[in-house]
Protein backbone atom coordinates (compact mmCIF):
# COMPACT_ATOMS: atom_id res chain seq x y z
CA UNK A 1 0.00 0.00 0.00
CA UNK A 2 2.89 2.39 0.79
CA UNK A 3 4.35 1.82 -2.68
CA UNK A 4 0.97 2.57 -4.25
CA UNK A 5 0.63 5.83 -2.29
CA UNK A 6 4.17 6.91 -3.16
CA UNK A 7 3.57 6.16 -6.83
CA UNK A 8 0.35 8.16 -6.71
CA UNK A 9 2.20 11.04 -5.04
CA UNK A 10 4.80 11.10 -7.79
CA UNK A 11 2.08 11.13 -10.46
CA UNK A 12 0.34 14.04 -8.75
CA UNK A 13 3.59 15.97 -8.47
CA UNK A 14 4.38 15.34 -12.11
CA UNK A 15 1.13 17.04 -13.12
CA UNK A 16 1.96 20.32 -11.39
CA UNK A 17 3.87 23.09 -13.10
CA UNK A 18 6.33 23.58 -10.23
CA UNK A 19 6.98 19.94 -9.47
CA UNK A 20 10.38 18.77 -10.63
CA UNK A 21 13.64 20.63 -10.94
CA UNK A 22 15.84 19.39 -13.77
CA UNK A 23 19.40 19.62 -12.49
CA UNK A 24 21.05 18.22 -15.61
CA UNK A 25 20.32 15.69 -18.35
CA UNK A 26 20.59 12.78 -15.90
CA UNK A 27 19.22 14.27 -12.68
CA UNK A 28 15.78 15.45 -11.60
CA UNK A 29 15.30 16.77 -8.08
CA UNK A 30 12.03 16.30 -6.17
CA UNK A 31 11.66 17.83 -2.71
CA UNK A 32 9.46 15.79 -0.37
CA UNK A 33 8.51 16.69 3.19
CA UNK A 34 7.14 13.96 5.46
CA UNK A 35 5.48 15.64 8.42
CA UNK A 36 3.75 14.17 11.47
CA UNK A 37 1.64 17.17 12.41
CA UNK A 38 0.35 15.67 15.67
CA UNK A 39 -3.23 16.37 14.68
CA UNK A 40 -4.90 13.71 16.79
CA UNK A 41 -8.56 14.41 17.59
CA UNK A 42 -9.35 16.09 20.91
CA UNK A 43 -10.88 12.97 22.47
CA UNK A 44 -7.55 11.17 22.07
CA UNK A 45 -5.30 14.16 22.70
CA UNK A 46 -6.85 16.73 25.07
CA UNK A 47 -4.03 19.22 24.41
CA UNK A 48 -4.82 19.29 20.69
CA UNK A 49 -4.03 22.65 19.14
CA UNK A 50 -6.62 23.45 16.48
CA UNK A 51 -4.54 26.37 15.19
CA UNK A 52 -1.77 23.91 14.29
CA UNK A 53 -3.27 23.28 10.83
CA UNK A 54 -3.47 26.96 9.94
CA UNK A 55 0.03 27.62 11.30
CA UNK A 56 1.58 24.80 9.28
CA UNK A 57 -0.24 26.00 6.15
CA UNK A 58 1.15 29.50 6.64
CA UNK A 59 4.70 28.17 7.14
CA UNK A 60 4.45 26.13 3.93
CA UNK A 61 3.05 29.17 2.08
CA UNK A 62 6.00 31.28 3.26
CA UNK A 63 8.37 28.60 2.00
CA UNK A 64 6.55 28.58 -1.35
CA UNK A 65 6.94 32.36 -1.61
CA UNK A 66 10.65 32.01 -0.79
CA UNK A 67 11.07 29.28 -3.42
CA UNK A 68 12.00 26.62 -0.86
CA UNK A 69 8.69 24.75 -0.60
CA UNK A 70 8.67 20.97 -1.01
CA UNK A 71 7.11 19.60 -4.18
CA UNK A 72 5.10 17.12 -2.13
CA UNK A 73 4.05 17.12 1.51
CA UNK A 74 3.19 13.78 3.12
CA UNK A 75 1.10 14.43 6.22
CA UNK A 76 0.67 11.99 9.08
CA UNK A 77 -1.86 12.25 11.93
CA UNK A 78 -3.83 14.77 9.93
CA UNK A 79 -7.32 13.95 11.14
CA UNK A 80 -10.41 15.99 10.43
CA UNK A 81 -11.51 18.63 7.98
CA UNK A 82 -8.85 21.09 9.14
CA UNK A 83 -6.48 19.45 6.65
CA UNK A 84 -8.33 21.26 3.87
CA UNK A 85 -7.58 24.56 5.64
CA UNK A 86 -3.90 23.61 5.76
CA UNK A 87 -3.87 22.68 2.08
CA UNK A 88 -5.57 25.91 1.05
CA UNK A 89 -3.31 28.11 3.20
CA UNK A 90 -0.20 26.34 1.89
CA UNK A 91 -1.26 26.74 -1.74
CA UNK A 92 -1.06 23.11 -2.81
CA UNK A 93 -3.77 22.54 -5.45
CA UNK A 94 -3.87 18.74 -5.25
CA UNK A 95 -4.34 16.26 -2.43
CA UNK A 96 -4.84 12.56 -1.96
CA UNK A 97 -6.30 11.06 1.18
CA UNK A 98 -4.80 7.87 2.56
CA UNK A 99 -6.66 4.59 2.86
CA UNK A 100 -9.28 4.00 5.48
CA UNK A 101 -11.20 0.91 6.41
CA UNK A 102 -12.84 2.52 9.38
CA UNK A 103 -16.16 4.31 9.33
CA UNK A 104 -15.50 6.76 12.16
CA UNK A 105 -11.94 7.97 11.67
CA UNK A 106 -9.65 8.16 8.64
CA UNK A 107 -6.05 6.98 8.37
CA UNK A 108 -4.82 10.53 8.94
CA UNK A 109 -2.56 10.30 5.89
CA UNK A 110 -2.59 12.94 3.15
CA UNK A 111 -0.39 13.78 0.19
CA UNK A 112 -0.31 17.41 -0.93
CA UNK A 113 1.21 18.60 -4.19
Amino acid sequence: MKILLLGFAVLIAASTSHAFQVVNANTVRVRILAYNIKGLPGLINPGWDQDRFKDIGEILAARRNAGTAPDMVLLQESFGERTLDLQKAAGYPYSAKGPSNQKIISSGLYILS
